[in-house]
């Protein structure tokens, strides 16, 4: 998941990655644990702000980058 991170290797070789999904199975503790991190460090970087959750039989959850203006044209821009 650290691709996504801000200095990440997606960051790195400069491509931008307007939104994308990820679906975390049932988490066992460890898990756990890795998704918060996971979450606590995307919402303090602020690139991209999880839209939708869905945890039926594990997390999914869709991002969008809020940090382009392509990106925020793209997915968000007159769509609230």
């Amino acid at each position: 998941m650290s691709n996504f991170y801000v200095g990440g290797p997606l960051d790195r070789a400069d491509y931008v990655v307007c939104s994308w999904n990820v679906d975390f199975p049932k988490p066992d503790k460890t898990l756990r644990n890795e998704f918060g991190l996971f979450m606590k460090q995307v919402t303090k970087e602020g690139r991209y702000l999880p839209l939708k959750f869905n945890n039926v039989a594990g997390v999914k959850i869709f991002f969008v980058n809020v940090e382009d203006p392509i990106c925020v044209d793209r997915y968000a821009k007159n769509k609230f």
